[in-house]
C-alpha cells in the first residue's frame, strides 16, 4: 500500500481541520500525474539530482510536493519533498525546509522520518528522506475508531519520538494525525519539523515570534495565545491525537474559529469513554492529564511514554496501577526550622504532614507519601526540583517555619517541577494561634492551583480540626515519636497525646493517635487487657468528636482488628476508605486485614489500589505476594515480588537504613531464591535496627534469617526482642517462617521466658 500523503506540508492557523491527509487532499491526489514521466517533467531535476529517478508523485501540502524515487547511486528507493515554486515567499519556504532537515537530521529515533540529505537544484530545494510504505494516521482513523491496544501502542511509540526531540532542546509544534505515518509493519513515525522551535528562543521556523503556527483544533492553550512553549504543548497536541484515535472524533470537533479556540481554552474534553466505552480507564486517564489545560499538570514526553508502555505490558493490576498517572501530583516536604534555637523540627514536620494530610483529600491529586517526601528534609541541598524529579511528582510544595515565643512566620512556595518555576509563595505572619488558619490557606491554596476549582465539599474536608496550641504542640510531638516504635518512644508519645488530651478534651486527633499507640503497645509489647481497653476508649472518643475523619475510622479498625472483632473492623475500614478515598493507610490496612481473613482477591484489590494512590509505595507489591500465592498465581506473585524489589531499591536510595524496605525487600529475595542479596539486605536491616528498636520489623528480619537457614542470626534477633519487650507469644508459637526453629532450645528457652 504506498503512502496516499506524506503529510509533510504544516498548515498555519488553520482552523479547518483540514490537513494534509485529510478528504480535501485525498481529491487532489486523484489528480496527479501517474506515469514516472510526467512526474519527472514536474519536478525538473538538474543534473545535480540525476542519480535520483522520479517514480510517482505521492503527496501535495502547502509547502510543495512529494515524489516517490529511486536514489540510482545507493539503490534505494526514497522519498523527494520540493518546495513550492508559486507565489509567496520562496526564500522562507526554502530556509523552512533546511531549518526541517537540520531539525531532523539532529534527531536518531525509530520514531521519527529519516532525513538523508538536502540537495538543491537552480531554483529548486529539495529534502530526500527515508520512503514510508503505509498511511497517515488521519487517513486510519478516518475509517474509524483504532483498537486500543493500538491507540496505545501509537501513542508510546510517538510519546518516546517526542521525548527525544524535546532532550534536543525541539518543540515540533504541529503534532497531529497528519503528521504521523502508520508504516506497513505498524511503526508511527513522526514527520514534519518545519515549524519545530528550539526551547532555548532559535526559531527552526522562519515565523514572528508572535506568530500563530501549527493547525489548531491540535493546539494547546499556550500555543494559541502565542506564550512560550515547551515539550509539554507537544504532549498536549498528542493528547488530542490519541482522543481522537480512541474515538474516532476530534477532541474539540468545532469548525468555526471562535468555537473552536473557546473549546480548547475553557472547558474540559469529553471523557473519551462516553464517545467510546470501550476505552479503558486507564487509557482515558493518561490522555486526559495529556489534555490539561495548565502545562503544570500535563506529563513530560518521557513520563507519558513510560506510563503508556507500562499500561501495554505490565503484569498483573499492579504494575498497571503503578503506571496510572493522576491528573496531577505533589510533594510537601518538611519544612525548615528557622527558629533561633533549631528546636522546632516536630511542629515543622507537623505543619508539613498537616498539609499533606489534607491534600490526600482532593480527588485527582496523588500526594507522595510521607515516608518519601520526609527523606528530602530541607537540609539535606536537595532543591525542590530535584527533590520533585526523584519522586516522580509535578509540584512540590515547601516551606519554613519561624517561632519565637508565641510570633510564628510561616513561608511557602509552590514549584513547578519540569520548569522549575515557581507557581506561588506567600509569608504568613501570625500567632501561634494562627497555625491552623495558616495550614488550611495553604493547602486550599495549593490544592486550587494544582485542581482548578474545588467543589464545597472538597474544601470543607481540607479544613483540619482545631485546638489550643499548647494543646497542638502536644499532639505533634507525641505524634513525632509515635513513629520509632520503641517501648521508650511509646510511653513518652502516651504521655504528650493524653497531656494534648487534658488541654482539650475535644481534639479528636489526639484520641485517634492514642488509640493507635496503646494498640501498638499491646500487639507487640504484651500491653494486655488494660491496654486493649484503653485503645478501645481512645478510638471509640475519636469517631465520637469527629466522625467525619478518615483518621478516626481506621484506628477504630486498628482496635476492632486488635480485638478480633473482624466484621467491626471491615466496617470501620470502609468507613474511613468512604470519608477519604485517597487514603493510602485504610486502604493498606483493610488489604492486611482482608489477607488475615482468607479474603485473597479483596486484599489484592486492596494492594492494588493502594498502590495507585502511592506510586512509589513498595510494600503493596511485596505484601501482594502472598494473597496471590494463596490463588496459585505464581508468576503474578512473582513479578509483583521482582517489581516491588526494584521500588525498594529505589527507596532505599533515599533512605539507606530504612528498616521496613530491608527487611521486606530480603523476604523478597529469599522467596525468589536469590540467597546472596537477602543475606545482604538482611545484615543492612540488622545495622539499621541496633539503635531503632523496633520490634516488629527486628522480628520479621529473624523470619527471613530462618527461612534462609541462618538460625543462630535469627536466634539473637528473638532473644534481643525479648529483651526489648516483645510480646507476640501466640506470634512465635505459630509463625510457619519460624518452623526451622522449633526443636531448638534457645527458641523454648524464648517462649518459656514470655508470658
Amino acid at each position: 500500500m504506498r503512502t496516499p500523503s506524506l503529510g509533510y506540508a504544516s498548515v498555519v492557523a488553520s482552523s479547518d481541520g483540514h490537513e494534509p491527509g485529510s478528504a480535501r487532499h485525498a481529491q487532489l491526489a486523484q489528480t496527479l500525474p501517474a506515469t514516472p514521466g510526467e512526474v519527472a517533467v514536474a519536478v525538473a531535476p538538474s543534473a545535480a539530482l540525476l542519480h535520483y529517478r522520479v517514480l510517482e508523485k505521492i503527496g501535495e501540502g502547502g509547502m510543495g510536493a512529494v515524489f516517490k524515487a529511486e536514489d540510482q547511486k545507493l539503490g534505494r528507493i526514497v522519498a523527494i519533498k520540493r518546495v513550492s515554486r508559486g507565489e509567496g515567499e520562496p526564500q522562507v519556504a526554502r530556509a523552512r525546509l533546511l531549518r526541517e532537515a537540520r531539525a531532523a537530521s539532529a534527531l536518531n529515533h525509530p520514531n521519527i522520518v529519516v532525513v538523508h540529505a538536502i540537495e538543491e537544484a537552480n531554483d529548486d530545494a529539495f529534502l530526500v528522506m527515508e520512503y514510508l510504505e503505509g498511511e497517515t494516521l488521519a487517513a486510519r482513523i478516518a475509517s474509524g475508531p483504532l483498537d486500543p491496544a493500538r491507540v496505545i501502542a501509537i501513542g508510546a511509540e510517538l510519546a518516546d519520538a517526542l521525548a527525544c526531540a524535546h532532550a534536543a532542546g525541539l518543540v515540533h509544534r504541529d503534532v497531529k494525525p497528519a503528521n504521523v505515518i502508520i508504516t506497513r509493519r505498524g511503526t508511527a513515525k513522526i514527520l514534519d519539523f518545519g515549524v519545530a522551535r528550539h526551547t532555548a528562543g532559535e526559531a527552526l521556523a522562519l515565523t514572528a515570534q508572535s506568530a500563530i503556527v501549527g493547525t489548531v483544533p491540535y493546539m494547546s492553550p499556550e500555543q494559541l495565545h502565542g506564550k512560550a512553549l515547551d515539550g509539554r504543548s507537544d504532549v498536549f497536541a498528542l493528547g488530542s491525537l490519541l482522543f481522537e484515535a480512541a474515538t474516532g472524533r476530534r477532541a474539540f470537533p468545532a469548525e468555526d474559529l471562535a468555537t473552536l479556540v473557546q473549546q480548547i481554552t475553557s472547558p474540559e474534553p469529553p471523557p473519551p469513554r462516553t464517545l467510546a466505552p470501550g476505552v479503558p480507564s486507564a487509557l482515558e486517564a493518561i490522555i486526559l492529564r495529556a489534555l490539561a489545560k495548565e502545562a503544570a499538570r500535563r506529563f513530560g514526553a518521557a513520563e507519558m511514554a513510560h506510563a503508556l508502555r507500562a499500561l501495554a505490558g505490565g503484569t498483573g493490576s499492579f504494575e498497571r496501577a503503578s503506571a496510572l498517572p493522576s491528573s496531577s501530583s505533589v510533594a510537601v516536604l518538611p519544612f525548615l526550622d528557622l527558629s533561633a534555637a533549631r528546636d522546632q523540627e516536630y511542629l515543622c514536620d507537623g505543619i508539613a504532614e498537616e498539609i499533606l494530610n489534607a491534600l490526600t483529600q482532593v480527588d485527582g491529586l496523588r500526594v507522595a507519601a510521607r515516608s518519601t517526601s520526609f527523606q528530602f528534609k530541607a537540609t539535606s541541598g536537595a532543591d525542590a526540583r530535584t527533590a520533585g524529579t526523584r519522586l516522580g511528582v509535578d509540584s512540590v510544595l515547601e516551606g519554613s517555619v519561624r517561632k519565637a515565643g508565641d510570633r510564628l512566620r510561616v513561608t511557602v512556595q509552590l514549584v513547578d517541577v519540569a520548569g522549575g518555576t515557581q507557581r506561588w509563595s506567600h509569608r504568613f505572619d501570625g500567632s501561634a494561634a494562627d497555625i491552623f488558619a495558616i495550614q488550611d490557606e495553604i493547602a486550599a491554596t495549593a490544592a486550587r492551583l494544582l485542581r482548578g476549582v474545588l467543589s464545597a465539599s472538597t474544601e470543607n474536608a481540607l479544613r483540619r480540626p482545631v485546638t489550643t496550641p499548647e494543646a497542638y504542640e502536644h499532639f505533634l510531638r507525641g505524634r513525632q515519636l509515635l513513629r520509632t516504635h520503641g517501648t521508650t518512644s511509646l510511653g513518652l508519645a502516651q504521655r504528650e497525646l493524653e497531656r494534648a488530651i487534658a488541654l482539650d478534651p475535644s481534639y479528636a486527633p489526639a484520641y485517634a493517635v492514642l488509640a493507635q499507640v496503646h494498640a501498638f503497645m499491646v500487639d507487640w509489647h504484651g500491653g494486655g487487657k488494660a491496654g486493649e481497653d484503653a485503645a478501645e476508649r481512645a478510638s471509640a472518643k475519636a469517631v465520637a468528636l469527629a466522625p467525619e475523619l478518615a483518621e478516626t475510622h481506621l484506628a477504630r479498625g486498628a482496635v476492632f482488628a486488635l480485638r478480633r472483632d473482624f466484621p467491626a473492623a471491615e466496617r470501620a475500614y470502609r468507613e474511613a476508605i468512604a470519608r477519604n478515598a485517597q487514603s493510602y493507610d485504610a486502604h493498606y490496612h483493610y488489604a492486611r486485614l482482608s489477607f488475615q481473613l482468607g479474603k485473597h482477591d479483596q486484599a489484592i484489590a486492596l494492594y492494588a489500589r493502594a498502590a495507585e494512590l502511592q506510586t512509589e509505595d513498595f510494600q503493596c507489591l511485596l505484601l501482594s505476594a502472598m494473597p496471590l500465592r494463596r490463588l496459585d498465581r505464581e508468576a503474578e506473585a512473582e513479578a509483583a515480588e521482582r517489581d516491588g524489589v526494584r521500588r525498594a531499591e529505589r527507596y532505599l536510595e533515599l533512605d539507606p537504613r530504612n528498616l521496613r524496605a530491608l527487611v521486606l525487600g530480603a523476604g523478597a529475595l529469599a522467596r525468589l531464591r536469590e540467597r546472596a542479596s537477602a543475606l545482604e539486605w538482611c545484615g543492612r536491616a540488622v545495622a539499621a535496627a541496633a539503635d531503632g528498636k523496633d520490634v516488629s520489623l527486628t522480628y520479621n528480619v529473624a523470619c527471613v534469617y530462618a527461612q534462609l537457614g541462618e538460625k543462630d542470626a535469627a536466634l539473637r534477633l528473638l532473644e534481643q526482642n525479648v529483651v526489648l519487650g516483645f510480646g507476640k507469644r501466640d506470634w512465635l508459637e505459630h509463625d510457619p517462617d519460624l518452623d526451622p526453629l522449633r526443636d531448638d532450645p534457645r527458641f523454648q528457652a524464648i517462649l518459656a521466658g514470655l508470658p
